[in-house]
């Protein structure tokens, strides 16, 4: 049993359920080896990728789980795949915190794309790691 103490009063007790103690090093490998199964599993029902010179690229898992498309269009049935095989992990996808962002030409890009009934942006740059990507 557990309890939290917050600004000198604690709380009630509760029994957790399911996890991994903080610190402990099979954390990252465990959400690692989650993700990578769920890109497998999405980019082998969805015929996408990039291709650069002779090399073909699907996804991206060191950039936060990214996947990766030749066109924006072609993004939408691999999130709805992608939806539904992470459900099938207890997972859920965090539509405010999903974005695509769109290379090259951007004539005629849409600024959102709908995605299972969310508008999903479509945005020029980000920052990763205080890197900004564009």
């Amino acid at each position: 049993m557990f309890g939290q103490v917050t600004g000198g009063t604690h709380s009630l007790w509760f029994k957790i359920e399911a996890g991994v103690h903080q610190g402990c090093v099979l954390a990252p490998d465990s959400v690692a080896t989650g993700m990578d199964w769920l890109l497998n599993r999405t980019v082998e029902s969805c015929s996408i990728g990039v291709a650069f010179d002779q090399s073909s690229f699907t996804d991206l898992d060191f950039a936060d789980d990214s996947l990766l498309a030749e066109m924006v269009e072609l993004l939408v049935p691999v999130l709805e795949t992608m939806v539904s095989e992470a459900a099938s992990l207890g997972l859920e996808v965090n539509w405010q915190k999903t974005k695509v962002q769109a290379l090259g030409c951007r004539e005629d890009m849409p600024l959102t794309i709908k995605v299972q009934g969310h508008d999903v942006m479509v945005i020029e740059e980000f920052v990763y790691r205080a890197s900004l990507i564009h």
